[in-house]
């Protein structure tokens, strides 16, 4: 089961990601995959979320060495870095990707692993700015729940997420 977790820009997707994680830990669940992070600077930082390993996914400083997006323009060792956490966190209970964007909607970015993750027979959480959605559900997540993280339910929202990503089912009568 893949969720889509949506919401506007600076919201607070990405905190919910490290929530899910948390909670997901404490109760033995293994994760995997990345979280995003934006910097004092307004940079975004990648991390594999199994090692703790973090790097500069992408600057707001003019690359035009670099893909950008926006006004962000990306390493590409940052995101190989991020693909490959990806493909490890694949075989976690639950794999996390936050962010797909603009680049992975034309084929870059974390664009590699799509089809991975639509392929997983464990949950997975994806983040994808509510914007984007219309490029994303029909062609990518066609059948994908969203969960929209709000400014009135971004700090209380976590175990509604946890709770479709893993239902409980009532194994009585």
């Amino acid at each position: 089961m893949i969720i889509i977790l949506s919401g506007e820009i600076g919201i607070g997707k990405s905190s919910v990601c490290r929530r899910v994680v948390e909670d997901a830990t404490r109760l033995g669940i293994t994760c995997g995959g990345i979280v995003t992070t934006k910097t004092p600077a307004g940079d975004i930082t990648v991390s594999d979320i199994a090692s703790g390993e973090q790097r500069l996914l992408a600057e707001q400083r003019c690359r035009p060495d670099r893909p950008n997006a926006g006004r962000y323009y990306f390493d590409p060792s940052a995101v190989a870095f991020g693909v490959a956490a990806i493909e490890r966190g694949n075989a976690a209970e639950l794999l996390l990707v936050d962010e797909l964007g603009y680049l992975e909607i034309h084929g870059g970015g974390f664009a590699s692993v799509i089809s991975l993750i639509s392929a997983r027979d464990k949950p997975s959480l994806v983040v994808i700015r509510k914007a984007l959605l219309p490029a994303f559900i029909p062609g990518f997540f066609p059948v994908s729940p969203v969960v929209t993280v709000t400014l009135e339910n971004r700090d209380f929202i976590t175990p509604q997420v946890m709770a479709q990503l893993f239902p409980v089912t009532d194994k009585a009568g």
